[in-house]
């Protein structure tokens, strides 16, 4: 009867705490939301006439183009809705490098920027944010939910300030509200 009663015993706390070590972090990533504030980093290659791919699979602007790079620094606020929704605002600070955009030539600017999104989140809180040009950035949501890091390289903008470019951009997020 001992016997019985300690695997009994046993075999009930091991279901408890395997219970707890399944919910310990609450219900995962399902239901994630928040404020977050972002600061991000950036540059682009832009063509005012398209690029085209190498051999080698790179991609460089078509010979006729004007050909110009330039940086960005972003800093702005998302905020994610439980239901997969969200919007974001900030400020964008650009500086385009010699020649830069035809008829304004190099220059330092910068502009507010505003838009709706939606985001997929994996049970592993692998992050998916579609922005509303069909755009995907992919990152990850730190364990704590205080962090997140999104990314996009070598990515595609057909016209952006005069023409096609290819950009890469990191961004970190981290929250500031629930």
């Amino acid at each position: 009867m001992k016997k019985l009663f300690e695997i009994v015993s046993i075999t009930a706390l091991s279901f408890f705490i395997s219970a707890a070590i399944v919910s310990a972090d609450g219900k995962g990533f399902r239901g994630f939301h928040g404020v977050y504030e972002m600061i991000a980093n950036g540059s682009c290659l832009h063509s005012t006439n398209d690029f085209y791919e190498t051999e080698d699979g790179f991609f460089k602007p078509n010979g006729d183009s004007v050909v110009w790079g330039a940086t960005s620094m972003v800093q702005g606020t998302l905020i994610f809705n439980r239901d997969g929704s969200g919007t974001a605002s900030g400020e964008n600070y650009v500086i385009d490098f010699p020649p830069g955009l035809p008829g304004r030539g190099p220059i330092v600017r910068d502009g507010p920027f505003g838009f709706s999104f939606t985001f997929e989140v994996t049970h592993e809180g692998v992050i998916t944010v579609i922005l509303p040009n069909g755009f995907e950035l992919n990152g990850m949501i730190s364990k704590d939910q205080k962090t997140v890091t999104l990314g996009s390289a070598n990515q595609y903008i057909p016209e952006i300030f005069g023409g096609p470019a290819y950009c890469n951009y990191g961004r970190v997020l981290i929250r500031v509200d629930r």
